[in-house]
């Protein structure tokens, strides 16, 4: 095993740990998926620079040491339950970066990228997420991410369609296009048999006349 994979077993073994001891409002469907979410953090970790795994390993060992749970702080950010506590500039860097980067795969991919649970692939604000999450770095892991952004800028590499790419591999599928089609089966078919049950109760999803 490389030096980089089990840099992303430890990692992926302490996030997953605080991911299912984060306390939730109402259940958590993805708690109950541990393989996803292995699946979905793997694919990202594997398109960070060693230095940007080495130094967020050692972020959530402290965190451990500290008794803080990263993933609860993520999640609570995202419901503006716990106030901003970091305002390093990188973050916005990123995000904008990232965003771009999103919104590229979003307009190519389009039914792929609509939150569809067989694909791992989430629907919520990507960039609230992504922020809240970064707010959670030390500022050197935040250095080192940022670089390794960079590094894909510069190459002309869509960072988070080689990301999407590695997901729907795993789960079977040779290339995004192939994903991306069987999505829109998949969307096309659930519609057909929503207007078949429309119709056997009698009801419509038109909008009453005026």
């Amino acid at each position: 095993m490389s030096d980089r994979n089990q840099l992303i077993e430890q990692i992926l073994e302490i996030e997953l740990r605080m991911f299912l001891a984060t306390p939730s409002r109402e259940h958590a469907v993805c708690q109950d998926s541990p393989d996803g979410f292995i699946l979905t953090r793997g694919s990202v970790f594997e398109l960070w620079s060693t230095e940007t795994l080495e130094s967020y390993l050692e972020d959530l060992r402290q965190a451990e040491t500290d008794g803080r749970n990263l993933m609860a702080e993520k999640y609570a950010r995202m419901e503006n339950l716990i106030p901003c506590t970091n305002i390093n500039p990188a973050i916005g860097e990123i995000v904008e970066i990232e965003t771009a980067w999103q919104d590229a795969v979003r307009a190519e991919y389009p039914h792929l990228m609509d939150g569809r649970p067989e694909t791992g692939i989430c629907k919520a604000e990507f960039d609230v997420y992504l922020r809240c999450e970064l707010e959670t770095y030390s500022r050197r892991t935040l250095k080192c991410y940022l670089a390794n952004d960079y590094d894909y800028l510069e190459r002309g590499v869509n960072q988070a369609e080689e990301k999407y790419l590695s997901i729907v591999r795993k789960l079977g599928y040779a290339t995004l296009e192939e994903a991306e089609k069987k999505a829109a089966e998949q969307e096309a078919a659930s519609a057909e048999a929503s207007a078949y049950d429309d119709g056997k109760t009698g009801t419509s999803c038109r909008p009453a006349k005026a």
